[in-house]
């Protein structure tokens, strides 16, 4: 599942904020994600600090990482071809998450609050398939 997005905002360089993964999952991920892009990629947690804005989780310089649900993952400042690839290439090893993108309007939310307006989303899609 992936949100609407707005992958030029270039307010950082590309990075991607997870949830929900441990630290060998992350590696995994963090690994197919940096190839697809070759470039820097910044990695960011969200991991125990739910309470948090995206838009601190994006500037915390420490990372926690512990299994959790949802498994999501964001993508800043990645554009819809790379974010294609990377769908592509994700690893088959790893449980596929929640993917959303960045925006102007969800920057400010807390994680807690994305998290809940992802999984109604999901629930919404999911309803929408079995009709």
């Amino acid at each position: 599942m992936y949100c609407s997005s707005i992958h030029h905002l270039k307010i950082m360089n590309s990075a991607i904020l997870v949830f929900g993964y441990e630290k060998k999952d992350v590696d995994a991920i963090y690994k197919t994600i940096s190839s697809c892009l070759n470039r820097p990629l910044s990695l960011y947690s969200a991991s125990g600090n739910e309470s948090y804005t995206i838009e601190q989780l994006l500037t915390k310089s420490d990372n926690h990482f512990e299994e959790n649900d949802p498994k999501i993952i964001m993508f800043v400042s990645i554009e819809n071809e790379e974010i294609h690839s990377i769908l592509n290439s994700f690893p088959s090893t790893v449980i596929r998450p929640i993917f959303c993108g960045l925006t102007q309007h969800n920057k400010s939310w807390t994680f807690s609050s994305l998290k809940e307006h992802l999984l109604e989303e999901k629930a919404y899609w999911e309803k929408q398939k079995k009709k």
